[in-house]
């Protein structure tokens, strides 16, 4: 082996670790300052550590751990084996499997094995609703594979809302299940969702990298259903002659 060669290998040596015993509390230092991401207490190091609490977007993972590989470092990518959350409790969020972002491009995100539960709550303070309702339970999402470069490049996974129930004018409403076919649509990420519930829902939801959601299909809801729903059932598609209303 020629000397520049030994001086490459030691230097790249000496980096790796740097980085292996480099303190946790750095991470502060490498987070984008347009993420919206909330970090406490940091512990362990860079390679393997730990977090009290990790937050994005108002959701909460409690007792976030993560350990990094080594070798990505040197294919120009940061791969974190991740673990967060509460799996047990419904009312908690809980994350786990492998999250990687290129060294060169962080808007560049893969995953692989991910599982993530977020309380439906959580998601549907986001959205806004024409009716008041506090719903239960959480959303799960299987992703197998998915590849972001700030659009949709790959997405292999299913979601499910499961035994879902909200309650309404104190009255607790049961729906059944929604589940979801994950897929790219164009530079867009796709949902094809189903399942044996109250809405009879069959639709398709699409969003678009710069955040516009679009929806087609229809619903048709359940007599059982209370009025409140029956009648804000307008407010998201049109009926037919067969009572199916759609999308809109």
């Amino acid at each position: 082996m020629k000397a520049w060669q030994w001086i490459s290998l030691c230097v790249v040596g000496f980096l790796v670790f740097l980085i292996a015993y480099a303190p946790a509390t750095l991470i502060y230092r490498f987070l984008p300052q347009d993420l919206n991401v909330v970090i406490s207490q940091p512990t362990g190091t860079l390679f393997k550590g730990k977090m009290s609490t990790v937050g994005y977007n108002g959701i909460l993972f409690d007792n976030f751990t993560w350990k990094l590989s080594p070798f990505s470092l040197l294919l120009g990518k940061v791969k974190l084996d991740i673990n967060g959350g509460n799996i047990r409790n419904d009312n908690l969020a809980y994350v786990d499997g492998v999250l990687a972002v290129s060294l060169f491009n962080t808007s560049h995100l893969t995953a692989s094995d991910l599982t993530l539960l977020m309380p439906i709550k959580s998601v549907l303070a986001q959205v806004k609703v024409p009716v008041q309702i506090s719903a239960q339970g959480r959303i799960r999402v299987d992703l197998v594979e998915a590849d972001v470069k700030s659009q949709c490049q790959q997405l292999d996974g299913t979601g499910s809302w499961n035994n879902a129930s909200i309650v309404l004018n104190q009255q607790s409403v049961q729906l059944g299940s929604f589940q979801a076919n994950l897929s790219c649509e164009g530079d867009g990420f796709a949902a094809l969702v189903g399942g044996d519930n109250k809405f009879n829902l069959d639709a398709k939801f699409v969003l678009s990298p710069q955040g516009r959601l679009s929806q087609s299909g229809s619903f048709m809801l359940d007599p059982s259903l209370p009025q409140p729903m029956q009648q804000a059932a307008v407010f998201f598609g049109n009926p037919d002659p067969n009572g199916r209303y759609i999308l809109r």
